[in-house]
């Protein structure tokens, strides 16, 4: 897919499609979406915390409770972790690497696929 492709693609469009998953039905990229996001929110603000002093973390945590401002949020990020996005970027890339990675291990577990006889 080309630069321009995703350009125009959605946000969600472009996280499935790196993720590898680009031709869901829209019930399926539902559950995939929450399912990715939930997950690499949690990759990511695990990442986060573990650069945050002790006050940097309690604030993190104060303006990710449910029901918060989630523009506060994303500004406050903004200031304290300029790499934000970079760091979604490689949590999005480690996930598909190892979705990837586990789908191959599992093929080689299965085995070869069982040749249909002829009649």
């Amino acid at each position: 897919m080309s630069k321009d492709d995703q350009s125009t693609m959605q946000p969600e469009d472009r996280l499935l499609a790196a993720m590898g998953l680009k031709g869901l039905e829209s019930d399926e990229k539902a559950a995939a979406l929450q399912d990715i996001l939930f997950t690499l929110n949690t990759r990511v603000g695990r990442r986060m915390i573990e650069g945050f002093s002790p006050e940097q973390a309690e604030e993190f945590e104060r303006l990710s409770r449910p029901g918060t401002d989630v523009e506060k949020l994303m500004y406050w990020i903004s200031l304290n972790v300029p790499n934000h996005q970079q760091m979604i970027e490689e949590e999005t890339r480690k996930m598909r690497d190892d979705a990837t990675n586990f789908a191959d291990e599992m093929m080689q577990k299965a085995g070869p696929a069982p040749q249909e006889s002829k009649q």
